[in-house]
């Protein structure tokens, strides 16, 4: 638990004196954004290895994988809809 807690203040240490916490979550956003993207598509490169291996779920995974792409891809639309609904 200490150690979770010493991370947390050496990674979160640059966005400590931010003038409010709308900028440090926009940053949060978009560096998780690039990260989803990452390991989607490392997770749609095992897709098509299962599917080139002649797994019975390869479909499946493929499927459910693009629909995690474009989730997040059009992730900032979807909130941005909603908060306009607001």
């Amino acid at each position: 638990m200490k150690l979770f807690i010493l991370n947390l203040f050496v990674f979160l240490s640059t966005n400590a004196f931010a003038r409010s916490i709308k900028p440090s979550l926009d940053r949060i956003g978009t560096e998780l954004y690039q990260v989803a993207a990452g390991i989607g598509v490392i997770s749609l490169m095992v897709a098509s290895i299962y599917l080139m291996s002649g797994k019975n779920d390869a479909g499946e995974k493929i499927t459910k994988n693009f629909v995690g792409l474009f989730l997040c891809a059009t992730s900032v639309s979807i909130v941005g809809f909603f908060m306009a609904l607001r």
